[in-house]
């Protein structure tokens, strides 16, 4: 799970969220409230709060809810990568999800 939901979190997730060796993205830094650096904060809550806030979002913030776009096992998958994150080396963290070449399907949502 925590493989397979790396690649949907570099997609959807990173460029806000940032990673472990990964930065976010600079138009992400200017967003308030600011996105937390989940590979930190994911130390608190369990998978299920992260699971019910990847599928619901965050009212009055930058954070969508995927749910309607992401069936339950890729949000399930996602959840799972994040809670892993904290213990993850930055070398893990790049090594997991590589993109494939020619596709950017993930998470039963097609780009």
């Amino acid at each position: 799970m925590v493989a397979a939901g790396a690649s949907n979190y570099k997609v959807m997730c990173q460029h806000c969220h940032a990673g472990v060796g990964a930065s976010r993205a600079g138009w992400a830094k200017g967003m308030v409230p600011h996105p937390p650096a989940l590979a930190h904060a994911a130390q608190e809550g369990s998978a299920e709060e992260v699971f019910w806030l990847v599928k619901h979002g965050i009212k009055a913030s930058g954070m969508p809810a995927f749910g309607p776009t992401h069936d339950e096992e890729a949000t399930w998958n996602i959840a799972t990568f994040v809670k892993a994150m904290p213990q993850m080396s930055a070398e893990r963290y790049a090594a997991l999800g590589e993109r494939q070449p020619g596709g950017e399907q993930h998470g039963g949502h097609s780009h």
